[in-house]
Parts: C-alpha cells; sequence; structure tokens
C-alpha cells in the first residue's frame, strides 16, 4: 500500500505488476524499487518508495539537483561539477537545479551545499534543507 510521497513502503508483487493511481495529471510519479531483500520462493521483501513531483516549474525537493525525485550521490556529484564548472555543468540562478543545490539556503552553491547532501545520503543528518 502506498503510505505517502518520498517513504518507503512494502511493496506487494501480484504475480504480475505493482499498480498505483494518481488523483492529479500535473504530478510527475517517480518509483523507486527495492529487490535487495527480495525472497522470491515467498514473494516478500520487496521495498519500493513513489515520489509525487509537481510538474509546476518551482516545485522541486532539495538535494534533488536533475530533477527525477531521489536524492542521490548523483545529484551531489553534480553540484561538485558546478563549482569546479566542469564539463560544462553549471547551475544557473534563479533555477530550480540551483535552488535544490542550495540545501543550506544561504543563496550560493559551496561545498557545504555538497557536504550536505552527502551527509545526508549517509544518513547523518535526517532532512533537508538545513537552514545556514
Amino acid at each position: 500500500m502506498f503510505e505517502e510521497s518520498g517513504v518507503q513502503s512494502d511493496a506487494v508483487y501480484n504475480g504480475d505488476n505493482i499498480t498505483f493511481d494518481t488523483e492529479d495529471d500535473s504530478q510527475t510519479i517517480k518509483l523507486q524499487l527495492d529487490l535487495s531483500e527480495f525472497d522470491f520462493a515467498s514473494k516478500e521483501g520487496a521495498k519500493f518508495t513513489l515520489t509525487i513531483v509537481s510538474d509546476e516549474p518551482g516545485d522541486f525537493i532539495y538535494g534533488d539537483v536533475d530533477g527525477d525525485g531521489f536524492v542521490k550521490i548523483d545529484d551531489a556529484t553534480a553540484v561538485q561539477r558546478s563549482i569546479a564548472e566542469r564539463e560544462g555543468f553549471i547551475l544557473e540562478e534563479g533555477t530550480d537545479a540551483f535552488r535544490a543545490a542550495d540545501v543550506n539556503m544561504d543563496g550560493r552553491i559551496t561545498v557545504e551545499d555538497v557536504t550536505l547532501i552527502q551527509e545526508y545520503l549517509a544518513e547523518f543528518i535526517a532532512e533537508l534543507p538545513v537552514q545556514a
């Protein structure tokens, strides 16, 4: 059963599919399926996380720089690349990606933002953003 956006829930495999419905077509649904503890014989142990992201500009998840609905190490790497101005990847001020990367909400993208995203992923801190 789907608990709430961004919260991992138990998944039940019905032998065919895992399905879900939304009430609003202006949302993007991201599904992350974790089969690392799935036991095929008993069909138990699967987990899923659904994240609902509005497709409206200005609606973003702190730390989710690439906008895929999840905060991952790729997002921290994107912030690092932007800070180093590597490979033409620069987060433009005023964009959702820039606001998502500014996890300490100080108006700048710095190494502190990268560190906070990494600490969040390592579960050293419980949530983003972190007030500067």
